[in-house]
């Protein structure tokens, strides 16, 4: 009988940490589509106008959260724009998937201007060492040299000090692809994972002749965190050695089993 209780209290030292709870706790989260359009026809007579449409989608607490929004104005120049995301909070990863088109024209007496973002912000904490792993991608497409479409992957940790960070910059970069693979490990603390897409058509101020131009931006990241495993050889290592504990206490207790 001593020898059964020894062998359980052993075992429960080993596995204890086998089962556990959620590597990641989520604390906070913000994730959200936004868009606007607006139409303007700049002119005093009845030919003047004006029309704006805007649409905004949120994520309810931590749920899953898929959603797609659309906005249009057409009194003068057409503004278009869409945006969407899918993306999901779980005790373990953060998946997301989210995308923005907008369409617009601006001219010197008329303008259509659309503007549109797709934004993930979780934060989260770490009550454990663990090693995390981050596979994540930004492309954006835009006519425009400057303010077209642009895009941001970070992981801030405690002390807001950077794990990672990738940036498409929209004042210097008006197309691109990059792409972000991390792995590391995370200590116990405070952390907030941001990745957004967004894009615009901006105004000419009714100087310039911007016709027909088009900002496109996306995102897609998958970011995961595994127990380090010392649990595991624990375990592997433990059971052999109380098989052994069991053999020496019963030699020693002159084969008494009972």
């Amino acid at each position: 009988m001593k020898t059964f209780a020894l062998t359980l209290a052993a075992m429960a030292v080993f596995s204890a940490d086998v089962t556990r709870a959620a590597l990641i706790t989520p604390t906070s989260q913000s994730r959200t589509v936004s868009i606007s359009a607006t139409s303007t026809y700049f002119d005093d007579t009845p030919l003047g106008c004006t029309e704006s449409d805007t649409a905004f989608d949120a994520s309810p607490a931590f749920a899953p959260f898929n959603s797609s929004v659309s906005a249009n104005a057409l009194c003068s120049f057409p503004a278009l724009a869409n945006a969407s995301q899918t993306s999901i909070v779980l005790d373990d990863r953060i998946i997301g998937v989210g995308a923005v088109d907008t369409r617009g024209h601006s001219s010197v007496y008329r303008e259509g201007l659309p503007s549109a973002s797709s934004s993930v912000s979780v934060g989260f904490q770490i009550s454990e060492t663990v090693d995390y792993s981050f596979q994540g991608q930004l492309t954006t497409e835009s006519a425009l040299h400057l303010l077209g479409a642009g895009g941001v992957i970070q992981l801030a940790g405690p002390n807001e000090q950077d794990v990672f960070f990738l940036s498409i910059d929209p004042l210097t970069e008006s197309s691109a692809t990059k792409s972000l693979v991390a792995k590391g490990t995370l200590f116990p603390g405070e952390y907030v994972l941001q990745v957004n897409a967004a894009g615009l058509v901006p105004g000419a101020g009714g100087v310039l002749d911007v016709a027909g131009e088009t900002s496109r931006a996306s995102f897609d990241f998958d970011f995961s965190v595994i127990p380090e495993p010392t649990s595991g050889l624990l375990l592997a290592f433990g059971l052999p050695l109380l098989v052994a504990m069991r053999r020496t206490w019963s030699v020693h207790s002159g084969g008494d089993r009972s």
